[in-house]
């Protein structure tokens, strides 16, 4: 305020528009402009009166900015960075150093006022991330400010810690010639004598001793130093290992001209039309003790015919036989293809559709034929596979309860839970029975023929499962 007019500001209402318009504020009331000014004017003879208390404290006639960052300090106000009291405007990163960095990256037109700008923005954070590892050199009580320091204040800022610098090997700068304000690292150059006549590095150390315990009590200490103490029962397996040959084939599996022919013969004869040769390679099959190494190749063979042929009912029911006959065989090991079997058998009960007409072409024996197979593998290989009759079981039921699966479906998974025996059936099928024959009954009556004689077939089947439970 002053004298010749106590209501005026010193700062016009313009400065606070420009400043506005700079903040994308072009629309401000000339009233809030007036009182930001005088908002603006108080704060600072504030600020002024307190920065001049520091300047009469320090016995000085001239005010700088270290009062007044003090006095900002003092009204909780963060400092001004990038003043000084020398030179307060002025960048101590001339333009020209801007220019010459800017050629490093191909940009050699660049304006004055841009290299001025980002010269006096460079030193601004510099000033920034100098003060604010000074506070790390004085939070360690040290005199020297080090590289830990001010990559300690880059970590602050989030900003990359510099690499490749240490506190013991010092950066030295040398001053481009003609050139002012522009710095490089000197690169220190090593003449070879210099480095002959340098001396050579310190020996290594000597060999030196270490006492350890070899025995206490007559007992070895397992420590790494004494030797490791084997059996002679291991030394002697051990001796046996290293004396017996290892031989790799090059072929995993090879098989003689002999069992190459008699695949061929069993497989042309399953899929023949001779009731004859193909009664004679499915004894063949469940007999001849020669035959394990195409046991693989049967599986395969079974699974592939199976996938490619779901409509041949005599196909079908060949290849179910076929596997019949391998696991009869007491002289072939087929658990381990178990994997590659039961994927097809479980088609041949739960297929969708394995015959051109569901009422008159013989799937439904398919089915039943199927089912007893499955349950002679679950018989056999049960033990040994605790989870293959639950899961069978599983696949069985979901079979059962899907209504949007067709009636061939729930006849054959009826006939697979009678197969797995009375137990199965009294956990699985008795809960169901009342749900289920609510769902089969209306079908009876369809007026479609093929799904009544379907409906009829599953009722039939589930008549002769649970009857006989319920005496």
């Amino acid at each position: 305020y002053s004298f010749k007019d106590p209501m005026s500001s010193a700062i016009g209402g313009n400065t606070i528009k420009n400043i506005a318009e700079t903040v994308d504020l072009g629309n401000i009331d000339p009233s809030v402009s007036d009182l930001l000014a005088s908002d603006i004017e108080y704060r600072l003879r504030e600020i002024t009166q307190e920065a001049l208390k520091f300047m009469k404290q320090g016995k000085r006639n001239t005010l700088t900015c270290e009062d007044v960052n003090n006095a900002l300090q003092l009204s909780n106000v963060e400092a001004l960075y990038g003043y000084s009291f020398k030179d307060p405007m002025s960048s101590a990163i001339g333009g020209n150093t801007i220019k010459n960095i800017a050629e490093t990256v191909d940009l050699g037109n660049i304006d004055p006022s841009v290299s001025d700008l980002l010269a006096s923005d460079i030193e601004y954070r510099l000033r920034e991330i100098t003060q604010e590892a000074l506070k790390f050199m004085k939070q360690g009580k040290r005199n020297t400010l080090t590289c830990e320091d001010v990559n300690n204040a880059l970590q602050l800022s989030n900003v990359e810690a510099l690499y490749g610098y240490s506190f013991k090997d010092p950066m030295s700068f040398a001053r481009v010639t003609n050139q002012k304000g522009v710095y490089y690292v000197e690169d220190e150059v090593l003449s070879f004598s210099d480095i002959i006549d340098s001396p050579l590095p310190k020996c290594p150390r000597q060999t030196s001793m270490q006492l350890h315990w070899l025995a206490i009590n007559g007992k070895q200490p397992a420590i790494p130093q004494n030797p490791i103490i084997q059996t002679p029962k291991e030394v002697k397996n051990i001796v046996k290992e290293e004396k017996k040959p290892t031989i790799r084939p090059k072929l995993k599996h090879v098989l003689s001209n002999q069992l190459q022919t008699y695949y061929q013969k069993v497989t042309a004869a399953v899929r023949g039309n001779n009731d004859d040769l193909y009664d004679a390679a499915l004894y063949s099959l469940s007999t001849d003790q020669a035959i394990h190494q195409l046991v693989p190749y049967f599986c395969r063979f079974i699974a592939r015919e199976v996938s490619q042929n779901l409509r041949n009912v005599v196909l079908l029911n060949r290849l179910i036989r076929m596997v019949n006959g391998l696991i009869m065989n007491q002289y072939v090991k087929i658990d381990p293809y178990l994997h590659q079997i039961i994927p097809s058998i479980l088609t041949c009960i739960v297929g969708k559709s394995l015959c051109e007409d569901p009422v008159f072409d013989p799937h439904w024996n398919l089915r039943e034929e199927a089912s007893d197979l499955v349950a002679i593998i679950c018989k056999k290989f049960g033990k040994k596979y605790p989870d293959l009759k639950p899961r069978i079981t599983k696949t069985f039921v979901n079979a059962l309860l899907d209504p949007n699966k067709p009636l061939t479906t729930h006849f054959g998974a009826i006939k697979g839970i009678s197969a797995l025996g009375t137990q199965t059936v009294k956990l699985v099928i008795l809960p169901n029975v009342s749900s289920y024959a609510e769902f089969i009954i209306p079908q009876m009556e369809h007026e479609d023929r093929e799904i009544k004689y379907c409906a009829t077939k599953c009722y039939e089947a589930l008549l002769v499962l649970c009857i006989p439970l319920s005496f």
